[in-house]
Order: C-alpha cells, then structure tokens, then sequence
C-alpha cells in the first residue's frame, strides 16, 4: 500500500505543480509522522490476526508494528476532511448538490476503508476512532493554516 500511494502521489506532483498541492500532501506527511511517533509513545499492539486453514489448524500471528492510532485512519480522513473543507472553502461554479455529492462520496469512501481496517483484523475499532479523530484535527489544523496564511 505505502508503494502505491508514494506512486500516486508522485504523479500527482508531477501532474499538478502548484503550491496548493504541495500543500495538501505535506499536511498528509505532517499527519503520518505526528501519528508514527504517537505509536512509539502509546506502544499499544495490533490485534492478534488469526487465520483457520482449511485443515481447521489456528495460526496466530502477531504484527510487529503498533496500531494506537491507526496510520491509515488518519491518513485517510486527513485527506477526506481536507478536501472536503477546501471544497466548500473554494468559490467555484459547482452547485452546492454537486458539492454535496462530491463531499459524501469521498466520506463515504473514507469510511469504507476505515471499515476494512476493523473488518480485516489490521487494528480495533478504538484505533481506527483514535486514527480518525487526529485526521479530522489534523486536517483543520491544516486549512487553518491555508485560509489564513
């Protein structure tokens, strides 16, 4: 995942060369090393992840990253809140139905990955909660620095 999104976002740099952008992304870096070293503070565990083979043995494996808070939580509403604030921060000539939609699409989105990180055994739902809530913080602490700078 994390070589995908580095790909991604390297090209959208390379697409879109303004300082908005530039902007946006390094509130997303701002977001995942304030996060990483909240990690190494809080040094919670991952939940135990369990698979049941076909032969109904149990293998339990445990990660060696911590999960309190979960990166992708944060990272993910980060961007969503960001986007959604710029969006209706922005004059532009979208209607405020295409605004809408566009606000509930990414959140939905936004949500459904949150969802998988639970569903899929990678973090508790208090980690992901906690990962959302510093995105959310992060990402209006951002566009208060944008709006009024």
């Amino acid at each position: 995942t994390k070589i995908w999104v580095s790909i991604l976002i390297l090209c959208l740099l390379n697409y879109i060369r303004t300082f908005h952008v530039v902007f946006t992304i390094a509130g997303g870096v701002f977001t995942k090393i304030t996060v990483s070293i909240l990690k190494q503070i809080i040094r919670q565990p991952r939940p135990y992840h369990v698979t049941i083979p076909t032969s109904q043995s149990i293998t339990i494996k445990q990660r060696k990253s911590y999960g309190m808070p979960s990166s992708h939580s944060a990272i993910i509403i980060y961007f969503a809140t960001f986007i959604s604030l710029q969006l209706f921060n922005v004059t532009t000539n979208s209607s405020p139905s295409v605004k809408l939609f566009s606000f509930l699409l990414v959140f939905i989105i936004a949500l459904l990955i949150l969802w998988s990180r639970i569903e899929l055994g990678h973090h508790t739902t208090a980690q992901v909660l906690m990962g959302m809530l510093l995105g959310i913080i992060f990402a209006i602490f951002w566009n208060n620095l944008w709006v009024n700078y």
